[in-house]
């Protein structure tokens, strides 16, 4: 099992590099520009079907000069948090663009665009097929912070889910 959820954090830090990290359309309102200091989002994660954590990411440093966002991943799990901090380069966060064409091809690439609600907000996905090493599932991609919005996949004997349950966008 821990073997598994270590792979788990290798998996999303591999996928929070290849995957779109997004801004929102709200309600009509103009595009906000991501990543940016603030950002955040939080994700349930459950393990066969049973809700075991949350995973709150955030973005708590920017270092224009040298390129570099610090992010604070904070796990919750049993009334207990660990936390840790590093930093990620601005350019394995992808900008709008990459994110737009991700969902204007979604179709054409073998995606389908879904509709995800997110703490009361309707959030345009691209649902893509992930193949990683020995892991096989799906993930969705949208216009939230970090830009994955779910992600569900088995892995070894075990399926985990990984799902937004809130998110919020920086200054």
């Amino acid at each position: 099992m821990t073997m598994v959820r270590m792979n788990w954090l290798s998996l999303v830090g591999k996928l929070m590099v290849g995957v779109a990290f997004v801004s929102t359309l709200l309600a009509g309102a103009e595009v906000l520009a991501t990543p940016k200091l603030g950002d955040w989002v939080v994700y349930e994660r459950s393990f066969d079907g049973q809700v075991k954590d949350t995973v709150e990411i955030k973005l708590i440093g920017h270092k224009p000069e040298s390129k570099l966002f610090y992010k604070q991943t904070t796990v919750r799990r049993n009334n207990q948090s660990e936390v840790t901090y590093e930093p990620i380069s601005e350019h394995l966060l992808m900008s709008e663009e990459v994110i737009e064409n991700t969902l204007q091809k979604c179709i054409p690439k073998g995606g389908t665009l879904e509709n995800l609600v997110i703490n009361h907000q309707v959030v345009l996905t691209c649902q893509k097929p992930l193949v990683e090493d020995q892991v096989m599932g799906a993930q969705w991609i949208g216009h939230i912070p970090f830009g994955l919005a779910k992600l569900d996949y088995e892995s070894g004997m075990e399926r985990i889910e990984m799902v937004v349950i809130d998110f919020g966008f920086g200054n």
